[in-house]
């Protein structure tokens, strides 16, 4: 039968619940919450980063080392040497908007499973103390010992980002990847959006407002946090970083939207992700 008309059949055909094309409409217009789902509703490539050695896939514009590639098999022994692994490219901007120097104390809070701990190890080239911390002592301990295989000399502790056990400006660098419902990749877990309700988005920004709190008392003057979070509801973006003079990142693909930058499957090709800079 012929899908009913308005926004309900535009939800239906998407293949998402009403109250969320209707949420991302009033954020992103018509035009932008539909072109975000039908990305979102296509297969993706799979992204690496390059850690030595050459990539023979297509580079990902402007943001440094990102590669996205049709199929694994050629690379599977460069990543089991540590010389690529996998990431979106969407998570290869978190790490970099950080912009760590050698030599730098940085802590990464919700660490786990590790990649982005990795690659501010690697901006460093290792000169530099790096706290990776995660709540779930499990998947902690698998990222710790995944990790130490990649020769990455990386501290980890076991505690909650509203609640760091950490010195207050003790930091020059901090990352917050604060958890979300992940509505940014729907192109590979697509069960996401029959998964949330109406007061998911809501309910993880108070959270993350908490943590962005916690994590502000912990950058020295003249230092970073940077905010993201795989997702692109108003309530866990622009939201929750109101107010503590934000910006988007400088040199990234995306669309700055002020206090942050947003990049999704329609707009860069990536995993939907907000990225905003807080200088202290």
């Amino acid at each position: 039968p012929p899908l009913p008309g308005g926004p309900s059949g535009e939800a239906l055909r998407l293949g998402v619940p009403d109250w969320l094309y209707l949420e991302l409409v009033d954020t992103y217009g018509e035009v932008g919450a539909t072109a975000f789902f039908e990305s979102s509703n296509s297969p993706t490539r799979i992204g690496v980063r390059r850690r030595s050695g050459d990539v023979p896939g297509k580079p990902v514009h402007a943001i440094e080392d990102a590669f996205v590639l049709d199929e694994l098999g050629p690379h599977r022994a460069a990543i089991a040497e540590g010389k690529l692994v996998i990431a979106d490219p969407s998570s290869i901007a978190v790490a970099a908007a950080l912009e760590p120097e050698p030599g730098d104390r940085i802590i990464d809070l919700a660490a786990a499973p590790g990649g982005k701990s990795l690659h501010l190890f690697d901006l460093v080239r290792g000169g530099g103390l790096i706290v990776a911390m995660d709540r779930h002592e499990r998947r902690a301990g698998a990222a710790q010992r995944r990790i130490q295989r990649l020769g990455a000399g990386i501290e980890w502790v076991i505690g909650d980002a509203e609640t760091p056990p950490f010195a207050g400006s003790s930091c020059d660098r901090v990352l917050l990847d604060a958890p979300w419902t992940g509505l940014g990749t729907l192109r590979r877990r697509p069960e996401i959006r029959h998964r949330i309700g109406r007061t998911s988005a809501a309910k993880a920004g108070r959270m993350q407002r908490r943590m962005i709190e916690a994590a502000l008392d912990l950058v020295r003057p003249g230092g970073r946090l940077v905010y993201s979070v795989c997702t692109v509801t108003s309530e866990e973006t622009t939201n929750v970083v109101q107010g503590t003079g934000s910006r988007a990142p400088a040199g990234l693909p995306g669309v700055d939207l002020g206090c942050g930058l947003l990049l999704a499957p329609h707009l860069t090709g990536s995993d939907g992700m907000f990225v905003a800079v807080i200088d202290r």
